[in-house]
């Protein structure tokens, strides 16, 4: 058990050192999220938006929203377009040579993108707190945000995992990662406020995809406006689980021919 872990930390410390190198995604990765979300703040600051049957200031509501963008970008961006790279790059051919368990090297990439989402979520919270848009979270709230944080991130990293058997160059990466990922952001209300009053296609569409399931648990742990709804945990597990199973299946360890 000790090797083990020492090996995943190794990899994890390796992963991290991959993602410092390629400092375009790290930035954008980190900066992007909280960079919008400035912007957003400073200029829709009128308004509440009904979500749940609850009024929830605009400030308050693009801070979650932003939140929750952060921990996708670190997990399904970030997973499916590195992942795609080193395999594209020959990394994981290579890294199949090696005693190195492929389950360790998974846990490796999936606990660094974790991390950066427990990064990304607690700078913008403490943005939001800053700006007077939340409160400061007691130790109840912190744990259950870290709890929700941990199972969106683990969503999302299986997601980004299963994208990347399906893009068979690295130079369609972006284009097939973000354009699948977008429209869902669009219709979940993580860019535009989408309230009670929403078209009913538009809150049916969002429903069947896990990112307005964990932007309403989001909102439920950081504004504790309500309980955590089982609907939306069911969602983001099966979601966890389907994604899972597909990047089992089909992981490649060598580039499309």
């Amino acid at each position: 058990m000790a090797t083990e872990a020492r090996r995943v930390a190794a990899q994890v410390r390796y992963v991290h050192l991959a993602f410092l190198r390629n400092p375009a995604a790290a930035i954008f990765t980190l900066a992007f999220p909280l960079g919008l979300l400035i912007v957003l703040t400073a200029l829709l600051r009128d308004g509440t938006v009904e979500r749940g049957g609850v009024a929830i200031d605009r400030p308050t509501y693009h801070v979650v929203a932003m939140a929750l963008f952060g921990s996708i970008s670190a997990c399904y961006t970030n997973v499916a377009m590195t992942v795609t790279l080193a395999r594209e790059r020959g990394v994981l051919k290579r890294l199949r040579g090696t005693p190195l368990p492929i389950g360790t090297a998974v846990a490796a990439r999936v606990l660094h993108a974790t991390a950066v989402a427990i990064g990304l979520v607690t700078a913008t919270i403490a943005y939001g707190v800053a700006v007077g848009a939340l409160a400061a979270p007691g130790l109840a709230g912190g744990a259950a945000t870290l709890g929700v944080v941990v199972l969106t991130a683990a969503c999302f990293s299986a997601i980004g995992l299963a994208v990347s058997t399906f893009v068979r160059d690295a130079a369609a990466a972006p284009p097939v990662v973000n354009g699948l990922s977008f429209p869902v952001l669009l219709l979940s209300g993580v860019f535009v406020p989408i309230g009670d009053d929403a078209p009913r296609w538009v809150v049916a569409f969002a429903e069947v995809f896990p990112i307005q399931p964990a932007f309403d648990a989001m909102l439920a742990v950081t504004v504790g406006s309500s309980a955590i709804e089982a609907s939306d945990l069911l969602v983001i597990l099966v979601w966890t689980s389907v994604a899972a199973v597909v990047a089992v299946r089909r992981f490649r360890w060598e580039p499309a021919t």
